[in-house]
């Protein structure tokens, strides 16, 4: 049989979102069933059109009374969920999956609970890409807890979760910034309903989370820490709540600009178990350093949450993506551009075309960044800066075109990449352009030649061009040693020694390492160790 999916929702006044959302998830699911909880706009009126237009889909509206219960009219909706998978969607958010993929992926794997990647777009600034919350799980013996922040149990316990690939499903959250206007909003409500859970059930532990959580969404970072000391003093059995707790009670400290005990602080979450070894740790110390100014130590701060993610040291399994990687590698870029160093070029460009960064995260401060440089704001001794910028804004280096797979360069590509490099050895770069120049007439965007533009462009000194071309091949090829091995030489040829590093580590480590290269590679990685406190590797 093949597997069936359930969409399951709650909404109310959503007249605005729910004909995208429905239309994006139709292809995916078999069964929808939506709990309208007192809508007075024509969101009923819409779904009531789906279930006309969509009879396969078995579209189920339900009319609730809200009972300031979250978790109740979730239940509400999988009651009746007769699929064999559940799909959790509100109402501004839109679904981008392969049906065909994602069904197969979910029928073949051991699990019940999967998170799908959210990608929140706000009016500013760079999409925010959350993987905290399950979206997607069996339907079986699993129901939701908690009248407010409302969490999956199941078997009376929290169900173990895996992150989907983005690439099989992601949700395209579209009203993020009005959720958080909502959320303050709704806190003075939420905080009645609270203190009314605290004095039925005083000593569970969640409660006194969710009212330091409420307080934070007002901005009452000083009750906050008041609710997480006490929930401190409470029997806590949630390993992602006691995480997250600890990361709020750092926020916190930060926000109330009380740096020499977020120091201390984290300083003692370091030395706990749970938190050993996480990217996210250290990224928040980085932050704490930032704030006082002291960017030494929030360099050293974040490279220690880059070795966390270059080793696969953090085990928690609910790090955010990207902290331990392109995440963290921006936010040194941004600190470069703060002190209008040009080393925030190549962080930026590293982030923002890292081949984890699916979505281009960080592109928009970057070009804020760059629009300083032209400005004359900061420094203007970058080499043919304009044009390196013209190109690193196209998204086409993104797009393959395929539409000459089966042309005589395509069947001969080894064969004429071979050539490019035999003529780049040879100091005959116009021969090598030439070929290049001819390949990418033909075949538009042709990744297979990054590695070799980035080499001709760094012979030319054109360390810009050297750094994107790096970074897409690594990008494209991640099996390319020489991809690696380039970056590595790059950033010890431009002084970015601490980059070096990452890369002769991943360059000594690479399956595909030459014997030749394997000792130089080592002597590069004690180089950089004995230099370095923070470069803790094996």
């Amino acid at each position: 049989m093949p597997t069936t999916i359930s969409l399951c929702m709650i909404v109310k006044n959503e007249e605005k979102h729910i004909e995208k959302c429905l239309s994006s998830a139709m292809p995916l699911v078999d069964e929808v069933i939506i709990v309208d909880t007192g809508s007075t706009d024509n969101t009923m009126e819409i779904i009531q059109s789906f279930q006309i237009d969509f009879p396969d889909n078995n579209i189920h509206l339900i009319e609730s009374v809200w009972e300031n219960d979250f978790a109740k009219a979730r239940n509400l909706s999988l009651k009746d969920a007769s699929s064999d998978w559940i799909l959790i969607l509100d109402a501004d958010e839109i679904m981008e999956c392969n049906s065909v993929l994602l069904k197969k992926y979910i029928e073949q794997i051991d699990q019940d609970v999967f998170i799908v990647p959210i990608l929140n777009y706000s009016s500013e600034g760079a999409p925010v890409l959350s993987t905290v919350m399950p979206r997607l799980f069996k339907n079986k013996n699993i129901k939701y807890e908690g009248s407010i922040h409302e969490h999956l149990v199941k078997d009376g316990k929290d169900p173990a979760s895996v992150v989907l690939d983005g690439n099989l499903a992601l949700i395209h959250h579209v009203g993020y910034m009005q959720d958080v206007i909502k959320e303050k909003n709704k806190a003075k409500r939420n905080l009645k309903i609270i203190r009314k859970q605290i004095q039925q059930e005083p000593t569970v532990a969640f409660h006194r989370y969710n009212l330091g959580k409420t307080y934070m969404q007002q901005g009452d970072y000083k009750k906050a820490m008041e609710a997480f000391v006490k929930w401190s003093n409470c029997e806590r059995s949630s390993f992602m709540e006691e995480m997250d707790a600890g990361y709020s009670v750092a926020i916190c400290l930060i926000k109330l600009k009380k740096y020499k005990d977020a120091d201390d602080y984290l300083s003692k979450l370091e030395h706990n178990p749970i938190f050993e070894n996480q990217a996210k740790l250290y990224n928040l110390w980085a932050e704490v350093y930032e704030e006082q100014k002291k960017y030494k130590q929030a360099f050293e701060a974040h490279h220690r949450a880059l070795v966390c993610g270059l080793m696969g040291m953090d085990k928690s399994g609910v790090e955010d993506i990207g902290v331990g990687g392109y995440y963290t590698i921006l936010l040194m870029g941004l600190i470069y551009s703060e002190l209008g160093d040009d080393r925030a070029i190549h962080y930026f460009i590293n982030g923002i075309y890292n081949r984890d960064n699916q979505y281009l995260i960080g592109k928009q401060q970057f070009l804020e960044f760059v629009q300083d440089f032209r400005d004359g704001l900061y420094i203007e001794n970058v080499k043919n800066f304009n044009e390196a910028i013209a190109t690193i804004s196209n998204r086409d280096y993104l797009v393959v075109d395929e539409k000459n797979t089966d042309s005589e360069l395509v069947q001969n590509q080894q064969s004429i990449l071979e050539t490019i490099n035999k003529s780049v050895e040879n100091g005959d770069l116009q021969t090598a352009k030439s070929i290049i120049e001819e390949c990418e007439n033909i075949l538009g965007n042709y990744p297979a030649i990054y590695g070799a533009k980035g080499v001709i462009a760094m012979i030319e000194q054109d360390m810009i061009q050297a750094s994107l071309y790096f970074v897409l091949a690594e990008r494209y090829f991640p099996n390319d040693f020489d991809a690696i091995y380039n970056l590595a030489f790059l950033y010890e040829n431009i002084e970015i020694p601490e980059m070096a590093a990452i890369y002769y580590y991943k360059a000594s480590r690479h399956e595909k390492c030459p014997l030749s290269e394997l000792e130089l590679m080592h002597e590069k990685v004690e180089e950089y160790r004995d230099k370095f406190d923070w470069f803790v590797v094996d």
